[in-house]
């Protein structure tokens, strides 16, 4: 398997091919990924309640799980796919960043993050901490068919944490 490096992530930043917004180069181009914030935006999904948006800090409950965003909104080429990883400075915390991992070729929106607490005690993160990463991998060559034009692409201008729409199929 083949990761992109940041001289590639780089270059296609700069040409255009791949778009993540917004983004501070310096301190998100890893050698190779890129570090994705977590935004103000949260929907706990094993407690009752209304959904809390823009709120500057996030604190998540010992046990329970939340859905979350990014606060970038990424557009990936037709030829490359994303893998989405938690960073080791939050898993070292005990809160996991999951999504279902694969982000397909010609995605774009922000991305929903599965967050869960497995820590005995509550863990605040202000909006803009860098979360997860996004690792970028090149196809041997472009799909027949990518997300952004597949008819039932259900999550391709996403904005937010987004509710599962498994139900919509």
């Amino acid at each position: 398997m083949v990761v992109l490096s940041d001289r590639t992530i780089h270059r296609m930043l700069d040409s255009g091919e791949l778009s993540v917004d917004p983004i501070d180069r310096e301190t998100q181009v890893q050698p190779c990924s890129i570090d994705l914030t977590l935004s103000g935006h949260t929907i706990p999904v094993s407690q009752r309640g209304q959904p809390k948006v823009d709120q500057e800090e996030m604190t998540f409950s010992p046990g329970h799980s939340y859905l979350g965003s990014t606060n970038e909104y990424i557009d990936l080429p037709e030829n490359v796919m994303g893998t989405l990883w938690g960073r080791s400075s939050i898993g070292r915390k005990m809160v996991v960043v999951h999504t279902a991992g694969l982000v397909d070729p010609g995605f774009h929106g922000e991305l929903t993050l599965e967050i869960i607490n497995f820590h005995g005690s509550p863990k605040t993160f202000k909006e803009g901490t860098r979360f997860c990463q996004l690792l970028l991998i090149p196809l041997d060559d472009t799909p027949i068919e990518s997300y952004k034009t597949k008819a039932d692409a259900k999550y391709n201008g996403q904005r937010g944490p987004t509710t599962s729409r498994l139900e919509d199929v």
